[in-house]
This record gives C-alpha cells, sequence and structure tokens, in this order.
C-alpha cells in the first residue's frame, strides 16, 4: 500500500475515533443533565431573599408604611412572598 494511502486511512481513523469521543461526550452531558431532572426534588421551605440597603429603615418600604419613595419591586415581592 502506498504511503499517502496509510496517512489517509489513519487521518480518516483519527477523524472517527475524535467524532466518537464527541458524540460520546454529547450523550453522556445529555444523561447527566435528564438524571439530575428526574432526580429532582421540590423543597418545601420557601426560599429566603434578604435585602440589604445602605440607609433604609425598616419603614421606607411601601409594603411596611412607607409612602416617599417607591419601591413596587419589593412590593411585588412581599406580596407573592410567603407569610
Amino acid at each position: 500500500m502506498p504511503l499517502a494511502l496509510r496517512v489517509l486511512k489513519s487521518k480518516n481513523e483519527y477523524h472517527n475515533i475524535k467524532s466518537m469521543k464527541i458524540k460520546k461526550g454529547f450523550l453522556l452531558s445529555v444523561l447527566i443533565c435528564a438524571s439530575s431532572l428526574l432526580f429532582a426534588q421540590k423543597s418545601d421551605k420557601p426560599n429566603i431573599i434578604l435585602i440589604s440597603a445602605d440607609d433604609m429603615g425598616y419603614g421606607d418600604p411601601g409594603v411596611c408604611g412607607g409612602s416617599k419613595i417607591p419601591t413596587p419591586n419589593i412590593d411585588r415581592l412581599a406580596k407573592e412572598g410567603v407569610k
């Protein structure tokens, strides 16, 4: 067999091996993602959000009775949250 054909054959084999590794890696990542979705459990505990703001008092947000500074996003979070 001529040298050029041997090199070409080895390049094709190299690309086939590389392609197989990519396919196996992709399949493995899909399986990991699918298994994490299957075994995920819904938590009964609520999420806790701690808002830290400089020079903001307890009564400043609208949900706590403040009216000087509008805080619609904080008000919405408080309205939709667990009491």
